[in-house]
Formats: structure tokens, C-alpha cells, sequence
């Protein structure tokens, strides 16, 4: 487990593959995507940021955790990039933004916003959400609390889980949405993931 402080400067590609990881900092590419993967949970402690720019993707992927941000900690693709975050279990975010497409897969847990921080944060913006989750999706509290959006268009996946509650900043068309980039296993080897939460 390694606290993580990255930054290039070009159109290099970022990529990072451990265990477990734990995201203390900055990890920011000016122009190359980036690709943060985990057999394990990946954590985005307070104040970690995780930034592209220009049309870089940026891809999180735990095969066997969770992907826990606390509530100060932030993914952005700073042009028209799309984002993934991918978890086995859960995905717990603070903030994640794109002027383009987000996809979040929580396979067998829930999609939920990281409790404290700012009140009635926005956990996604972004222009298009598409959402796989097995459990749950809600804000900080799963009884009474919606997950905060602020995007155009929305689709959902759901498993068995009791409570499925967005509540949108603007005008939202549900229909059908999905996101497909690279997540890279090495600088040279990527290989596809998709988030389609077209219902069938």
C-alpha cells in the first residue's frame, strides 16, 4: 500500500497497479490517459485529487475491493475525457467531474457519497451517468439521503438493494447511456471496459 504523488507535464500516460493503493496526493496528467488499478481497495483520502486534462481518459479499477473516496477528495477530466470507476464491492466518492461521459460499476455493493465534507456536495457532473450497482446507490445517509448529480442524461442497473435515490440539479433525460475506455495493465498493454447500464 503506497501513498501516490504523480504529475506529468506532456501527453505521457499515468499508470499505477498495486495491491491495495492508497491516494494521499495529486496524481495529474496534462494531456495522457490515466489508469489507476487495484486487486484490492483503491483510497482517495481528504484532499487527494486525481485530474486529466485536454481529452485524457481516466480509469480506477478494483477487482476485488472497493474504490473509497472520503468526502474532500476529487476525479475530474479537466477537457471532454470520460471517466470510469470500476469496483468488485463498493464505490464511495467525493467529487467526480466531466463535461463528457462518467460511468460508475459497483458490481456487488453500492454507489454512495463519502459522508462529511461540504453540505449538499454534487458527487457526479458530468454530461451523461451511467450507473451498474448490485445494492444500493444513496447519498451520505441510506436511509433519507439522495446521491447528489448534476447531469443531462441518466441510466441505472440495479440488483436486489432497497433503495436506489439521485436526486438531479437541472433537467435529466433517463435513457440509455454507457462508457467504454482502456484500462491499461502497462504503459503499452490496454485492454477494454465498458460500463453499459442500458437495461434489457
Amino acid at each position: 500500500e503506497t501513498d501516490v504523488s504523480v504529475a506529468t507535464s506532456g501527453t505521457g500516460r499515468i499508470v499505477l497497479i498495486g495491491d491495495s493503493l492508497t491516494i494521499g496526493s495529486d496524481v495529474s496528467s496534462s494531456g495522457g490517459s490515466l489508469s489507476i488499478s487495484a486487486t484490492n481497495d483503491i483510497v482517495l483520502t481528504n484532499f487527494s485529487s486525481i485530474s486529466s486534462s485536454n481529452t485524457a481518459e481516466v480509469v480506477l479499477i478494483s477487482d476485488e475491493g472497493s474504490v473509497l473516496g472520503d468526502s474532500g477528495s476529487s476525479i475530474a477530466s479537466g477537457g471532454s475525457g470520460a471517466v470510469i470507476i470500476s469496483a468488485y464491492q463498493n464505490v464511495t466518492l467525493g467529487s467526480v467531474t466531466s463535461s463528457s461521459n462518467v460511468g460508475i460499476n459497483a458490481t456487488n455493493g453500492s454507489f454512495s457519497s463519502a459522508t462529511g465534507g461540504t453540505a449538499n456536495r454534487m458527487v457526479v457532473s458530468s454530461d451523461t451517468l451511467s450507473i451498474i450497482a448490485g445494492d444500493a446507490v444513496y447519498g451520505e445517509d441510506s436511509i433519507t439521503g439522495a446521491l447528489l448529480t448534476d447531469v443531462n442524461t441518466l441510466s441505472l442497473v440495479g440488483g436486489n438493494g432497497a433503495i436506489y435515490s439521485i436526486s438531479n440539479a437541472g433537467d435529466l433525460t433517463v435513457g440509455a447511456t454507457s462508457v467504454s475506455l482502456s484500462r491499461l495493465d502497462s504503459l503499452l498493454n490496454a485492454s477494454a471496459i465498458t460500463v453499459n447500464s442500458e437495461a434489457n
